[in-house]
């Protein structure tokens, strides 16, 4: 029989575990964001970038016409995670102004 174990630990806003790998065919991007919001994964590579972030049981995805480096996908993945969450949570941004109506 196997036996699970089962671990937490308290990961900062700052957390990134993003990796560059090498190939023959060219160098990407990938790994994870800590958001304040949850995690976000990414990914780039020589032409597009690409974040994924789960909020409220939808996938939101994110792509990016050019190749961000390791830096701008961390920086990239916080704003779309607070994006995403502030569309989703108008409360967070504060109210909308009011459409005008003609009575």
């Amino acid at each position: 029989m196997k036996k699970i174990f089962d671990d937490s630990l308290s990961i900062g806003r700052g957390f990134s575990r993003i990796h560059t790998r090498e190939t023959p065919a060219g160098d990407w991007h990938d790994g994870e964001v800590a958001t304040a919001h949850g995690f976000a994964s990414v990914y780039a590579q020589s032409s597009y970038s690409r974040i994924d972030f789960v909020h409220a049981v939808r996938l939101h995805m994110r792509r990016i016409g050019k190749r961000l480096t390791p830096q701008g996908l961390a920086r990239a993945a916080h704003k779309f995670a607070a994006h995403v969450v502030s569309s989703a949570n108008p409360q967070i941004s504060g109210p909308k102004p009011e459409k005008n109506s003609h009575e």
